[in-house]
């Protein structure tokens, strides 16, 4: 920026200390002013699964939304049910524009931002106490059958258990 000012983070999804985050949902960060795209890299705007302490391998695009400059953090695959992962976002990442008031120099963001968020845990139901229709078949047949439940959206894998009957598991 012109001003002289560090850039700063504007808004961060997930938001801090968020629960039951989808495993497929990507992180997206808004800033407050133009950031150097070649700036967001893996070092600089990382992922981490805090219960095996690695990066989480992601693709960065950066985009302007609702006005301001966003960098979205993609992970490959899915994450890991149940699991708490670390945003980070370091002082490498760059303002876009050179600052007059500060000899032309490119400032950095204006502090090392880091910010936590636990995927949701599958919930699982237990079919025999009739809180679930089951499809055609009933119990026995296969040993796995999906479900979609048309109102809500929602996915359900039913998996046989023995004696217990069928359970499902929420996999949306």
């Amino acid at each position: 920026a012109i001003d002289g000012v560090p850039m700063a983070l504007d808004g961060i999804f997930p938001t801090d200390k968020s629960i039951d985050v989808s495993v497929g949902s990507p992180i997206v960060v808004a800033f407050s002013e133009p950031v150097n795209g070649d700036t967001l890299n893996a070092n600089s705007f990382k992922l981490i699964d805090m219960m095996t302490g690695a990066q989480v391998a992601a693709d960065i695009y950066t985009g302007i939304s609702g006005g301001m400059m966003t960098a979205t953090l993609q992970p490959r695959t899915n994450l890991a049910y149940g699991h708490e992962y670390e945003i980070v976002l370091t002082r490498d990442i760059m303002d876009g524009s050179p600052n007059p008031s500060q000899n032309c120099e490119y400032l950095p963001l204006d502090q090392e931002y880091r910010y936590r968020f636990t995927t949701k845990t599958p919930a699982v139901y237990d079919l025999t106490a009739g809180e679930f229709e089951l499809t055609p078949g009933g119990k026995g047949g296969t040993a796995i059958a999906l479900y979609r439940d048309g109102e809500s959206g929602r996915s359900y894998s039913y998996v046989a258990a023995e004696e217990a009957g069928w359970l499902a598991v929420d996999v949306t």
